[in-house]
């Protein structure tokens, strides 16, 4: 007999520094779909840009969860998402480059979608942006559970609101590769 696949919804965050070589964070939200279990994770960096932040959050989500997993991921990262549903393929095959006005350059930040790449080989994961739900706010906590349930049963395509000034966009999505 076949054991079922556990699915999560992975919610990223990050607040970026204020000024150059600054203090950021990041924090990642792990809710598991079966159970009414939830997993926050948080740290500081000093001196990273605001995308890095949001890498190393999706990341170190990803590389949190010990077994393969069905992920929705949740991120407030337009970055993050094209790159996912864009970008990752066509960087791998082009050793980590991509075309930049007919020249080839390294991917920024290329040491961080490895790893990423590396878990969406692992993990099923369906990458959406959303906006308008901020974590770290425990008003807002009951709304962004309720978002992210809600985002597990959505089917791509459509834009959902749920509760006030939420939305799920949920057209942009990417599937790395079935386990």
């Amino acid at each position: 007999m076949q054991r079922a696949i556990p699915r999560y919804v992975l919610l990223t965050e990050v607040t970026p520094s204020r000024f150059e070589g600054g203090e950021g964070s990041w924090q990642f939200t792990i809710l598991a779909v079966a159970a009414q279990e939830r997993t926050v994770v948080s740290d500081v960096e000093w001196g990273q840009s605001e995308e890095r932040l949001h890498l190393l959050s999706v990341v170190r989500g990803l590389q949190s969860l010990d077994q393969p997993s069905a992920v929705t991921l949740l991120t407030t990262s337009r970055f993050v998402s094209n790159g996912i549903r864009h970008g990752l393929e066509l960087w791998r095959e082009n050793d980590w480059h991509w075309e930049h006005f007919g020249e080839l350059v390294p991917v920024r930040h290329a040491d961080l979608w490895k790893r990423l790449d590396g878990a969406l080989a692992y993990h099923r994961v369906t990458a959406r942006y959303w906006t308008g739900c901020n974590l770290s706010t425990p008003a807002n906590r009951p709304q962004c559970t309720e978002l992210s349930r809600h985002a597990t049963r959505r089917q791509a395509g459509r834009v959902a609101a749920v509760g006030p000034r939420l939305k799920l966009f949920s057209g942009d999505m990417a599937v790395a590769p079935a386990i």
